[in-house]
């Protein structure tokens, strides 16, 4: 390889561009590698390596979005299987991880979900996941009809009687609305694992949920006080 001071065509500055010796027939001849220099170049190919990272981010971004409707139309198996596809082209993805969490959760499996949340809390620092907390842990049970209709809001609040759903969340059985959603976010930031390192912190977190995905409704609420 041989330098040499020249004109740059890209940015037209005078800087160093490398040539090159290559073999053709048996002669040595000097090839321009590119018509730009040095430091141009190495931004281009820079330029290049960062939007193919770019592209692959946005087709494993689709590929949680379609995952996410296989979800909403209650086809688990088939959601995680593309989630888990997908994780193999991109591990540790954020986007995708996060829907991994969300096919635990439809599925029942609430501690695989918290180990993946907390999965992608290790993985990604400096991501605030507290929307992802609350989109796992409560809109999954919301899809399934939580709040939609009076049968599935008394199963709900049949399968967590044993627990004072007031209590968890520290209001009054009068609480209004208003103050049981103030209650909730105040405990979603105490308990959040950016911000609480007790290793029950993700447990709190999954009953303060279900507290509020029970109060926050009002048929689901009057089911809980009638049984309770």
């Amino acid at each position: 390889m041989e330098e040499v001071v020249r004109t740059c065509e890209y940015c037209g500055k005078y800087s160093v561009h490398t040539f090159r010796y290559i073999t053709i027939s048996g002669y040595h001849i000097k090839k321009i590698i590119t018509l730009i220099c040095n430091n141009c170049h190495e931004e281009r190919q820079l330029g290049k390596r960062l939007a193919a990272r770019l592209v692959h981010d946005y087709d494993l971004r689709i590929r949680a979005w379609e995952a996410d409707m296989l979800l909403r139309k209650n086809k688990i198996k088939k959601a995680e299987k593309k989630i888990k596809n997908a994780l193999k082209d991109g591990p540790g993805h954020f986007f995708c991880l996060a829907m991994l969490a969300k096919c635990r959760m439809a599925a029942g499996d609430r501690d695989g979900a918290t180990k993946i949340i907390m999965e992608i809390k290790r993985l990604h620092p400096d991501k605030d996941v507290q929307e992802v907390w609350e989109e796992v842990l409560g809109r999954v049970d919301s899809e399934d009809g939580t709040s939609g209709s009076k049968t599935s809001a008394n199963e709900s609040s049949r399968g967590s009687h044993k627990r004072d759903h007031y209590k968890v969340l520290g209001v009054s059985r009068t609480a209004s609305q208003k103050e049981i959603k103030q209650k909730y976010r105040a405990m979603i930031l105490r308990f959040h694992p950016d911000r609480n390192d007790s290793p029950d912190a993700a447990k709190i977190l999954i009953r303060i949920t279900e507290a509020y995905k029970v109060l926050s409704d009002p048929v689901s609420r009057r089911a809980f006080d009638r049984s309770n």
